[in-house]
Protein backbone atom coordinates (compact mmCIF):
# COMPACT_ATOMS: atom_id res chain seq x y z
CA UNK A 1 0.00 0.00 0.00
CA UNK A 2 1.22 3.49 -0.80
CA UNK A 3 0.30 6.94 0.35
CA UNK A 4 0.08 9.40 -2.49
CA UNK A 5 -0.58 13.12 -2.41
CA UNK A 6 -2.96 13.93 -5.24
CA UNK A 7 -4.37 17.09 -6.69
CA UNK A 8 -8.01 16.92 -7.79
CA UNK A 9 -9.77 19.44 -9.93
CA UNK A 10 -13.42 19.76 -8.94
CA UNK A 11 -15.69 22.40 -10.44
CA UNK A 12 -12.66 24.44 -11.44
CA UNK A 13 -11.18 24.40 -7.92
CA UNK A 14 -7.97 22.58 -7.12
CA UNK A 15 -8.36 20.41 -4.05
CA UNK A 16 -5.43 18.63 -2.45
CA UNK A 17 -6.05 15.29 -0.83
CA UNK A 18 -4.06 12.40 0.57
CA UNK A 19 -5.08 9.01 -0.79
CA UNK A 20 -3.79 6.15 1.32
CA UNK A 21 -5.09 3.06 -0.43
CA UNK A 22 -3.54 3.17 -3.87
CA UNK A 23 -1.80 0.03 -5.06
CA UNK A 24 1.19 0.53 -7.35
CA UNK A 25 2.23 -2.31 -9.62
CA UNK A 26 4.33 -2.90 -12.69
CA UNK A 27 2.35 -2.81 -15.94
CA UNK A 28 2.06 -5.98 -18.02
CA UNK A 29 1.52 -6.38 -21.75
CA UNK A 30 -2.18 -6.92 -21.00
CA UNK A 31 -2.25 -3.40 -19.51
CA UNK A 32 -1.03 -1.81 -22.75
CA UNK A 33 -4.38 -0.35 -23.80
CA UNK A 34 -5.09 1.02 -20.32
CA UNK A 35 -1.65 2.64 -20.23
CA UNK A 36 -2.19 4.21 -23.65
CA UNK A 37 -5.63 5.49 -22.58
CA UNK A 38 -4.05 7.26 -19.61
CA UNK A 39 -1.37 8.75 -21.85
CA UNK A 40 -4.07 9.92 -24.29
CA UNK A 41 -5.99 11.53 -21.43
CA UNK A 42 -2.88 13.38 -20.24
CA UNK A 43 -2.14 14.57 -23.79
CA UNK A 44 -5.72 15.82 -24.10
CA UNK A 45 -5.49 17.62 -20.74
CA UNK A 46 -2.17 19.23 -21.71
CA UNK A 47 -3.56 20.10 -25.18
CA UNK A 48 -0.86 18.00 -26.84
CA UNK A 49 -1.03 15.52 -29.69
CA UNK A 50 -1.36 12.00 -28.29
CA UNK A 51 0.82 9.17 -29.64
CA UNK A 52 -0.36 7.67 -32.91
CA UNK A 53 -1.17 3.96 -33.23
CA UNK A 54 2.39 3.03 -34.25
CA UNK A 55 3.86 4.91 -31.29
CA UNK A 56 1.39 3.18 -28.95
CA UNK A 57 2.49 -0.24 -30.19
CA UNK A 58 6.16 0.73 -29.65
CA UNK A 59 5.32 2.02 -26.20
CA UNK A 60 3.62 -1.25 -25.23
CA UNK A 61 6.61 -3.30 -26.40
CA UNK A 62 9.15 -0.90 -24.88
CA UNK A 63 7.37 -1.15 -21.52
CA UNK A 64 6.23 -4.76 -21.43
CA UNK A 65 7.79 -6.65 -24.32
CA UNK A 66 10.51 -9.30 -24.12
CA UNK A 67 13.29 -6.66 -24.01
CA UNK A 68 11.84 -3.68 -22.08
CA UNK A 69 13.52 -0.29 -22.51
CA UNK A 70 11.34 1.44 -19.89
CA UNK A 71 9.35 0.40 -16.85
CA UNK A 72 5.69 1.39 -16.67
CA UNK A 73 3.95 1.51 -13.30
CA UNK A 74 0.20 1.68 -12.75
CA UNK A 75 -1.65 3.04 -9.74
CA UNK A 76 -4.93 1.33 -8.85
CA UNK A 77 -7.59 2.86 -6.64
CA UNK A 78 -10.62 0.80 -5.66
CA UNK A 79 -9.79 -1.75 -8.37
CA UNK A 80 -9.48 0.78 -11.19
CA UNK A 81 -6.27 1.96 -12.86
CA UNK A 82 -6.10 5.71 -12.22
CA UNK A 83 -2.48 6.72 -12.77
CA UNK A 84 0.78 5.79 -14.41
CA UNK A 85 4.47 6.51 -14.16
CA UNK A 86 7.27 5.60 -16.52
CA UNK A 87 10.84 5.14 -15.36
CA UNK A 88 13.99 4.57 -17.36
CA UNK A 89 17.71 4.48 -16.80
CA UNK A 90 20.48 6.14 -18.70
CA UNK A 91 24.09 5.05 -18.62
CA UNK A 92 27.24 6.81 -19.74
CA UNK A 93 29.94 4.49 -21.02
CA UNK A 94 32.43 7.37 -20.65
CA UNK A 95 31.60 8.05 -17.01
CA UNK A 96 30.76 4.44 -16.20
CA UNK A 97 27.66 5.54 -14.33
Amino acid sequence: MSVIYVKKIYLGLIMNEIVDNITIRKATLEDGDVLCNLIDALAHYEKLTPPDSEAKERLKLDACGPFPRITAWLGEYEGKVVSYAITCFTYSSFLAK
